[in-house]
Formats: structure tokens, sequence, C-alpha cells
């Protein structure tokens, strides 16, 4: 369950939860647009008549080329899951194969997202109609309203370089770039590394992918990558990072590495993490009018040796109360086998996350709103907010994100927010 009634607003920063959520007509306006983006891809590839021939052939038939998708993902779902959901759920790998076989039928759903949203259980499996999986559906419907609406704040959020630039000209609190190493060569003058600890990073990279962290030793004067303890003298380190610049595969044909200094959460916030830095995932809707409505928060924990606290790369997340800044609800983790797992308690410090107060919360809120405003023509955001010691900093911001970061920790489905209608709005407009 949600930790408070389903969608979120905060016209005038009070923190009330809002009602708003989608209505069965928004979910048929919904599937609607989804049905006309899926021809349109089909029409960019159907260049022969054969295939265009075969396509028509598919639709008058109910799309039979389903079937043996829908075969392959129902035995390779349960090859990898089937025994684990059977041991700890009770449902047969039967029940299990037939399920993703009706739902890939049904929606074209990834077996991993049957797993992952546990449609496996009874009461998942009833309300599946209400359910839009991620990469299926939400993050695909969001890049078709990117390509259609060509925001021009797009690639400001999307660049991680040109973000800070724009932070620091609209005077957001935000992680400055040390350093820019673009195609095997700083970018500006570099006169050397600074003596504190980093973090690098592609500079159009997500989920945590290709982020190192570098401890610095002020009495070596050397650093030591966090994950393999292996150690760099400054002047290897800088080609280290020159050589990355030079080896990214960017389709930007933008190689570039960006070099910040690793940053430490408010004190209050340790118990959430493993050393490694916490944020908070607020993501942002502007409205019809124009306002900035909230979606469900969550704080997203490294745990283990995870030096990122990023779903995709074993990290947390846990809901979040918008209204009073405390965790309310236990955390969950996705697991290979049974999709996700939760957990009362934070693996390595034992902190028990549900009434956790979350520092600096209103302002946290304020400055996810006050980002929005100033890369307004965005229709969704999602921001990673950092809470340091002196108030909180927006790490980044996604304008195309992966919703099930917000939806699994609080219980919902998509159709329980506001996205859905808020989506349909911004297409139709």
């Amino acid at each position: 369950m949600a930790c408070t009634q389903h969608g979120w607003q905060t016209e005038k920063l009070d923190l009330r939860p809002s009602d708003i959520k989608a209505t069965d007509k928004d979910i048929r306006d919904f599937r609607r647009i989804r049905s006309q983006q899926r021809k349109t891809q089909l029409d960019h590839w159907q260049g022969t008549r054969l295939r265009k021939a075969l396509v028509q052939i598919n639709r008058a038939l109910g799309s039979p080329w389903r079937i043996p998708l829908a075969g392959r993902a129902a035995v390779l779902g349960t090859y990898r899951s089937g025994a684990a959901v059977s041991a700890r759920h009770g449902i047969g790998v039967a029940t299990q194969f037939l399920e993703i076989f009706a739902e890939v039928m049904r929606s074209g759903i990834l077996f991993e997202e049957y797993y992952l949203y546990q449609l496996y259980l009874p009461d998942r499996w009833r309300s599946r109609t209400r359910q839009f999986a991620d990469d299926s559906q939400s993050y695909p419907a969001q890049q078709f309203l990117i390509e259609r609406k060509r925001p021009s704040d797009f690639q400001l959020v999307l660049s991680k370089h040109l973000f800070a630039a724009r932070c620091r000209e609209a005077k957001l609190p935000s992680v400055p770039l040390l350093a820019e190493f673009v195609d095997g060569h700083p970018n500006g003058k570099l006169e050397g590394l600074p003596a504190t600890d980093l973090v690098s990073k592609p500079a159009n990279s997500g989920s945590g992918y290709g982020v190192e962290s570098w401890r610095y030793d002020r009495g070596q004067d050397c650093f030591f990558n966090a994950v393999t303890n292996q150690r760099f003298s400054r002047d290897a380190l800088y080609d280290h990072l020159c050589d990355l610049s030079s080896s990214i595969c960017d389709l930007s044909n933008s190689r570039r590495v960006i070099l910040q200094e690793r940053l430490k959460n408010h004190a209050a916030l340790a118990p959430l993490t493993n050393g490694a830095l916490s944020t908070l995932r607020i993501v942002t809707c502007r409205t019809p009018s124009g306002s900035i409505d909230l979606m469900p928060p969550v704080i997203r924990m490294p745990a283990g040796r995870s030096i990122v606290d990023n779903f995709a790369q074993n990290g947390l997340a846990a809901p979040i109360d918008l209204a009073t800044g405390t965790v309310c609800g236990a955390a969950v983790q996705m697991d290979n086998y049974l999709g996700q797992i939760s957990t009362e308690k934070h693996p390595d410090s034992g902190q028990v996350f549900i009434g956790f107060g979350i520092p600096r919360w209103t302002q946290a809120v304020h400055l996810a709103r006050r980002a929005h405003q100033t890369f307004s023509s965005l229709p969704f955001v999602a921001w990673d907010i950092a809470i340091l010691q002196d108030g909180p900093v927006l790490l980044e911001g996604n304008p195309n994100f992966h919703t099930h970061v917000t939806l699994l920790p609080h219980g919902l489905t998509l159709s329980d927010t506001q996205f859905i209608p808020y989506y349909n709005y911004h297409w139709l407009n």
C-alpha cells in the first residue's frame, strides 16, 4: 500500500498529498497511445511490400508472432525463477509458466517484469490490467514523448556537464565539476588533481554504470580505487581518466568523463548507508496548469560493497511519506530469482527503516520543484538529490527514467499515480 492516499501534489509547498490517479478512461487512452506508438515503430522498418503484407496479416490474426515470444519468455522465466518463487510463495511452476505466456500475449510484458512486479501473487495478478511495466511500457512511452515534444531542456538535463553549468547559472545547489576529460584530454586547463576524495563518471551514463570512487591518501599523496583498492599516483589517475574518455562508446559522439568531489551525507543519514552516498529520488511532473506536482518519493541506499545507491546496482529503495518526510515502509531490493525482496532493516547498519526521519526534507522538496521550474520544458523529471550537512544538492536529473524505482517501494502500480493522466495530456497537447 502507498504511504498516503494515491497521488501527490505540493502547489504551495504544504506537502499535502492529493488523490490524483488514473481513471479507467485514462488507462484506455494510454493504451491507445501506446498502440499508436508501437505501430509507428513497425512503420519504420516495413519498407517492402512483403513486410507490409506480413504486418497486416499479423494484425488481422491477432499478432500470432507473439506466440513463440510468449513461449520463450515463459520457458526462460520459469527456468530462472520458477523454483525460487514456488519455494517462497507456493506458486507452482506450471502456474507461473501459464501466467507469463498469457501476459506476454496480452501486453507484451518481459518475463523479468512479471517477477519484478510480483505478478505471480494472486492479488497482483488480478490487478494486472492496471499495471504498466517499466521497460516494456512506461520507459519507451517517455522516449516517444521526448521525441514528439523535443523539449529544449532535454540535453541540458541529460548531459551531466551541461546540467552542472545550467544549475550554476540558475543558482541551484548542485555538485560542481572539478574537471572534464573529453576524447582523451582534459577539457580546459587542469593544473592537477585536487587532494581530496573524488568520483568520476561518464557524462551521459545512467543507473550508476561507469561510476568510480577514488579515496585520497594524504600520507602517500595517492588515490585508491574504492572497489578494487588499486593504488594510483596523481599522474596515473590523470592518465586513467584520459584513457576512459577516449574509450567510452557514446552515441552522441562526445566521449566525456566528469570528475567531482566525493560527497558525504548529512550525519543523520549515516545509519542508512554503507559509507557511500545515499540519495532521494523525487519525480516531478508538469501539470496542465504549469505547476509542479510530485510523485511518491523514495530514498535510495547503498549496501554491501557497492559505491552507488542505484536500484540496478544492488541498492535499496524505501518509501517516504511526502507529508512528514519519514520512511513509511520496508525497503525493496531487486533479486535475480524472486524479482524483488523486502527488508525492514539496513543490511549493514541494522537501522530500522520505518519511522526514520529524513533531515532537511522540506528543503529537498523545494529544491526539486525549483529545479523543474528551471528546466520547465520537460514534462517529467526524476531528480536525484543528496542531503549533505549543509543542505540538499542536486546530483542529477533524469528526463527519461525507470518508474519501478518509485513504484515498487510504495507497492503501487503506475495507474495509482498521476503519471498516466499527465502523460496523456502532454502527448495530446
